[in-house]
């Protein structure tokens, strides 16, 4: 018991200074500057808070300014920005008071909730796997290029992305693992959060609660379900499944953390329109168009778009496993450092990830099969049914990260 101790005071401070330096070090002039996009995102809370200092409706004053530019510019910052991530939005905004708007803000604010990814992490893969595994896990993702770039790089709401889904997913695993209401009743509340963050998100959040569902679903136990009365109640009140034992809750559990989810969504929605005093609507119109309205994520699948679709896969493998090329982002500020060739995954990673992978399909434990649900669905989104750069893909980082460990324990035990 001493020795674990020991060896947990040890860890710790080994994955907080690891984080620290590369999340941290030179954070105000590394990348030096900001990308455009991040720029825009910046520019955007700039508008929302002159807005709230002059006690006007921010819609009105955006509309104002837009119209009153002097070069016609892009409607993002003035109408998509401010309300497609409110989540983002409002924790800029608090730093942008506090701090004043600036690079370092920006990328402060960034790296503060890419180190709480990292520590996370490491608590979600040691409850699953051990205290190896929780380590190896947390050091992979602090030190992954991939990580590391899109945290440095300063647009909040992909920082937030891999954080508010990583804190859902949590929830969920203690929710089944200790057959507990309250908790999935919070995973409902969390996942609502993650969905107030807006831009690609939304669309994958439940999603991947389904498919951690359906794979720890029992189709053995369907079976019974003839018996009557008596089967329909247990997948009402105990387990969806019907089944006499397992990790699922009963339906009406599930039913009450979409409920849960939908009132997160509401509540903030109306709060944050409401403090910068815009019309909800604008709020819910703005997160959905950009995941749905725009067909970013769920295309076509038409047959003049398989080409693209098999094109999109191989560039989203190349960029994430063999070396990154202009197509990762554009004109992304750390291209300045020439990353250009390197993967945004090391190969050590790769293979430990792929060992991971084939430990968890072989042993499937309740944790195999949440973080295949949470590998799988974003994969077959933005690999197959999306044209989005692969840093989009940064919502399944951290479970990279662990799967990663997982295979690295696994075959070294």
């Amino acid at each position: 018991m001493m020795r674990d101790k020991q060896t947990y005071c040890f860890l710790i401070p080994v994955i907080i200074l690891v984080a620290i330096f590369f999340l941290f070090f030179r954070i105000g002039s590394f990348p030096s500057d900001l990308d455009g996009e991040v720029a825009s995102m910046g520019n955007s809370v700039l508008f929302l808070m002159k807005a709230n200092d002059l006690g006007i409706p921010s819609t009105e004053y955006l509309r104002e300014i837009h119209d009153l530019w002097p070069v016609p510019p892009s409607s993002y910052p003035f109408f998509i920005y401010p309300f497609s991530s409110p989540l983002a939005q409002s924790f800029m905004y608090v730093t942008y008071r506090l701090l004043g708007a600036s690079v370092f803000s920006n990328h402060l604010v960034s790296s503060i909730f890419g180190f709480l990814t990292v520590v996370l992490t490491y608590f979600f893969a040691m409850r699953m796997y051990g205290e190896r595994t929780g380590f190896l896990s947390a050091l992979f993702l602090s030190s992954m290029l991939y990580f590391v770039v899109l945290v440095r790089y300063g647009l909040l709401y992909f920082t937030l992305t891999a954080l508010t889904i990583l804190v859902t997913m949590y929830l969920f695993y203690l929710a089944h693992e200790k057959r507990s209401r309250t908790i999935l009743y919070l995973t409902g509340g969390a996942a609502g959060v993650a969905w107030f963050n807006g831009w690609v998100t939304p669309p994958t959040v439940l999603p991947i609660l389904v498919l951690s569902i359906l794979f720890n679903f029992n189709l053995r136990s369907l079976s019974s379900l003839w018996k009557g009365f008596a089967s329909l109640k247990r997948m009402w009140k105990e387990r969806a499944d019907g089944s006499q034992e397992g990790n699922l809750l009963g339906v009406r559990d599930y039913l009450v953390m979409v409920v849960l989810l939908l009132i997160t969504i509401h509540g903030l929605s109306v709060g944050y329109s409401l403090f910068f005093e815009a019309p909800p609507l604008e709020t819910y119109h703005r997160i959905s168009e950009l995941s749905f309205g725009r067909g970013e994520l769920i295309a076509s699948l038409t047959k003049d778009e398989i080409g693209a679709k098999i094109c999109n896969f191989r560039l989203l493998f190349q960029n994430m496993f063999l070396g990154m090329t202009p197509y990762f982002g554009g004109g992304i500020s750390h291209f300045n450092q020439h990353l250009e060739g390197y993967p945004m995954v090391p190969y050590f990673i790769s293979l430990s990830l792929l060992a991971g992978v084939i430990f968890a399909l072989k042993r499937r434990s309740l944790g195999d099969r949440i973080c295949i649900a949470y590998l799988s669905f974003p994969f077959l989104v933005f690999a197959l049914f999306a044209r989005l750069q692969p840093r989009y893909m940064i919502v399944a980082a951290p479970v990279i990260a662990i799967l990663a460990a997982r295979g690295a324990v696994g075959t070294i035990e």
